[in-house]
């Protein structure tokens, strides 16, 4: 649990970053047909991708920026 509501609390969503090996993850919540923020994406500070859980959280998957594709930006 990243923080618990109290009731009468208004929070905002939280975001997580979560390291990212492959595409595989993404693939899959793609096929689930998870809300995408972000396609995978290879910038100079990383290689990421985000979604949103069913609370609105945005989960910020990544990783070192690759080597084998250019930059998005």
């Amino acid at each position: 649990m990243l923080r618990q509501k109290r009731s009468r609390e208004k929070t905002s969503p939280v975001w997580v970053w979560i390291g990212l090996e492959s595409d595989a993850l993404f693939e899959q919540f793609r096929a689930k047909r998870v809300k995408v923020f972000q396609r995978p994406m290879n910038h100079e500070w990383a290689y990421d991708t985000k979604f949103a859980d069913l609370d609105g959280n945005v989960l910020w998957l990544g990783t070192e920026p690759r080597r084998d594709l250019p930059f998005d930006d």
